[in-house]
């Protein structure tokens, strides 16, 4: 090798390394898939889906101290370090590398110490950190910790990942009757819906068996499963002898869950696979009806059916009808059916009259067909069914095992009182938080309490403590709730204005999350929830003298963004919630439309033969009648404000004076039979026309409300139930109905 040439190499290996030179570490940066769709999923605790090495190389250097920073580009968006952050300093020892997970740099990953390009911090957290499906590109770089230097202390080290979510595992076997075996042997199968081989996926197989009277959901939250195994990447598993005993006849239900091993939570629904019921061996070839069935009153005007499913056949659900008992000698009404799912042990049928008796029945739809009708009983609905200051004793409050843990959504009882939980925090049966409680015989009025330092029994029976009222609500959604938030936003135009209005907005988002809690999906409320308890928690800070006005304008800040997200979220969500009422107003007056029409000859006939009958023996009694005018006005004065009783004994005072006025009474009841559902047709036709935008069908709800049939009480439950649109349909038709003969009634 000549000079020229050995020159030549030196220089070349000494531009190539004058980086290293200059940076005193190393770099290296490992994304193990998979990875979820979510920013959060890489600092899970348990989740090893980033480590980032990074070690000194200087053999000049005994310590350094490095910050990080961080970009994370991909699918039109970019994040990057704050440069205004000052994150904690890392110490680097020569000779040791410091290894870091996901979770160790979580700081690095909080949003607010992040800027975004391609979408806002707002849209990002709003959208509960949820990131576009797509290739991403995270790097890392370490930099000297004295910003001043402004100089780079490592390689800028990256990784790609691919950040997707998944569907959990498709139950494919057992289903629905298996054949019995002896020795025991059955196939459980499942198909993934995640790219197989893509990383090593753990299932978790669960059984349990099925208990009467109790939900599915309820013997996975209180039962112990029967048997539970976890595989590594295989899709079937072999229950043979060495796995507990199955009984003939009896049913069983299985889950799966999978599990990415690395820990991330790609999956969604936790992983969990909808839950599939089965049998071992079949008792009866027959469609059996249930085994048992009752009746509870559960508030006025609510029946609970329960049940306990057949054993040892296959079913698909379950048909509940009910019908008015009238007395005699009028026939009963009209039966009403309403179709449950399999996995169901109960169904409340909600907003029947008081006073009126009902017969109810139930049968069960197999798949070979249906059962017989298995009659529950007969119930009379009675007004008279709470009241204050009942005995304890009545309930399990000498019960002290604590309540390990309380959500929102829980219900606990409070002497007489079922409180539902829209907050909580505590353990081991001492709990903070908010809820409200119904109280029927105040018109389904909502009272919203806190409580504080309550001690709660295992069986959610309140043993100490105290709940304070801290504001009414009425279980009605009105748009007076849409402006009241937007009211709070429009005044929050600094931090003084939030402070000095925090006890205000505290207490009408009680009461707004009171009021709308029935009808709005659950994340909506939670965003309101969350906003509520952040905005708690600046105010709180603010007069912390521990805590520097740098962090409380921070958590300000922070309260603030969640209100606006939240209140953002809410109003769309009420806007939907209108459109989806009135899709339902009008495909049920769409409906009633068209039952009237196909009976519209007969109705209108049988109304005028009513009418003509009435006519003629009025034509034919004028001037016989003592005092009659061109219609006969009876000898006996009625009082029309009188009520039912006494009517009806003037009616029979005025028959024993003129027996032929029983003729005119039995006449003139028939055709007060036929005018109500020829009125009622009329109307109906009239609202077909008139009900074409959300506005008018909130008028019509108003109109109906006010004579006790609440529309959007009936559907706005039924929707956030996600029942089936035919139930809810049926459902709002039948107080339409019975809303308008209530108001013709009295013209």
């Amino acid at each position: 090798m000549n000079a020229s040439k050995w020159l030549a190499g030196v220089l070349l290996w000494l531009l190539g390394s004058s980086p290293l030179l200059a940076q005193p570490a190393t770099a290296t940066l490992q994304l193990i898939p998979p990875h979820a769709p979510y920013l959060a999923d890489f600092t899970e605790p348990t989740s090893q889906s980033l480590l980032y090495t990074l070690q000194m190389i200087d053999p000049g250097t005994t310590t350094l101290d490095v910050r990080l920073k961080m970009t994370i580009t991909g699918a039109g968006i970019s994040m990057s370090t704050n440069e205004n952050w000052i994150p904690p300093a890392i110490t680097l020892t020569a000779g040791v590398p410091a290894v870091f997970s996901g979770y160790d740099l979580i700081e690095y990953f909080d949003p607010y110490h992040l800027d975004f390009t391609g979408i806002s911090r707002e849209a990002f957290i709003n959208n509960g950190g949820l990131l576009p499906e797509g290739f991403y590109e995270v790097c890392i770089q370490a930099w000297y910790y004295d910003p001043g230097t402004n100089q780079i202390a490592s390689n800028n080290a990256c990784g790609s990942a691919f950040m997707e979510y998944y569907d959990p595992p498709q139950i494919t076997a057992p289903i629905g009757v298996q054949t019995a075996t002896n020795p025991q042997t059955l196939l459980f199968s499942w198909l993934p819906l995640h790219p197989s081989g893509a990383f090593i996926t753990e299932y978790d197989l669960q059984v349990w068996t099925i208990v009467p009277n109790m939900s599915y959901e309820q013997i996975i939250n209180f039962e112990a499963p029967l048997f539970q195994t976890t595989i590594t990447n295989l899709t079937t598993f072999l229950y043979g002898l060495s796995e507990p005993l199955l009984t003939p006849g009896q049913g069983y239900i299985t889950r799966v869950r999978a599990r990415a091993q690395n820990g991330a939570g790609v999956f969604k629904n936790n992983g969990f696979s909808v839950v599939e019921s089965w049998y071992w061996g079949a008792t009866s070839n027959d469609c059996d009806p249930p085994v048992f069935a009752d009746l509870e009153v559960v508030g006025v005007g609510n029946l609970r059916v329960n049940w306990i499913p057949p054993q040892g056949i296959a079913f698909d659900g379950f048909t509940i009808r009910y019908r008015e008992i009238n007395p005699d000698p009028d026939p009963p009404g009209p039966w009403t059916e309403v179709n449950t799912e399999a996995t169901a042990t109960q169904y409340d049928i909600m907003y029947l009259f008081a006073d009126d008796v009902f017969e109810i029945e139930i049968r069960t739809n197999c798949t070979s067909g249906e059962s017989e009708w298995l009659p529950i009983g007969v119930k009379t609905i009675n007004q008279d069914l709470y009241s204050c200051g009942l005995d304890a004793g009545g309930f399990p409050i000498d019960n002290i095992n604590p309540l390990t843990e309380l959500r929102v959504g829980d219900i606990f009882h409070a002497g007489d009182f079922d409180i539902k939980v829209t907050q909580a925090s505590g353990g081991n049966g001492e709990y903070y938080g908010k809820g409200y409680v119904e109280v029927p015989f105040f018109n389904e009025a909502r009272l919203n309490v806190k409580f504080n330092k309550i001690r709660i029994n295992e069986l959610y029976y309140l043993i100490k403590g105290e709940i304070v009222v801290t504001g009414a609500g009425v279980a009605l959604l009105d748009e007076a709730a849409a402006a009241a938030l937007q009211d709070i936003m429009n005044t929050l135009e600094n931090a003084d204005d939030v402070l000095a209005a925090a006890e205000q907005i505290l207490q009408t988002l009680d009461e707004i999350i009171a009021m709308v809690e029935p009808y709005l999906p659950d994340n909506i409320i939670q965003d309101l929830i969350n906003a509520q308890q952040a905005l708690e928690d600046a105010r709180a800070m603010a007069n912390d003298p521990n805590v520097s006005p740098e962090d409380a304008a921070a958590a300000l800040n922070n309260a603030q963004a969640l209100l606006d997200a939240a209140n953002a979220a809410y109003q769309a969500a009420l806007i939907e919630f209108f459109q989806d009422f009135f899709d339902v107003i009008i495909t049920a007056i769409g409906e009633l439309y068209d039952e009237y029409q196909a009976e519209s000859s007969t109705i209108e006939s049988e109304y005028i033969t009513a009418k003509n009958d009435i006519d003629s023996w009025l034509s034919q009694a004028n001037g016989e009648i003592p005092d009659g005018d061109a219609y006969g006005t009876p000898p006996v004065e009625m009082d029309v404000g009188s009520s039912f009783e006494d009517l009806s004994d003037q009616i029979n005072d005025l028959i024993q004076q003129d027996p032929s006025m029983a003729d005119f009474v039995d006449k003139s009841d028939v055709y007060y039979q036929k005018e109500m559902p020829y009125i009622i047709k009329l109307v109906i036709d009239e609202l077909k026309t008139q009900i074409t935008e959300v506005e008018n069908s909130k008028a019509l709800a108003s109109a109906l409300e006010a004579e006790g049939f609440n529309l959007l009480e009936t559907i706005g439950q039924m929707l956030k139930a996600e029942r089936p649109q035919a139930e809810i349909v049926t459902a709002a038709k039948t107080d339409i109905i019975l809303g308008l003969t209530k108001i013709l009634l009295r013209f």
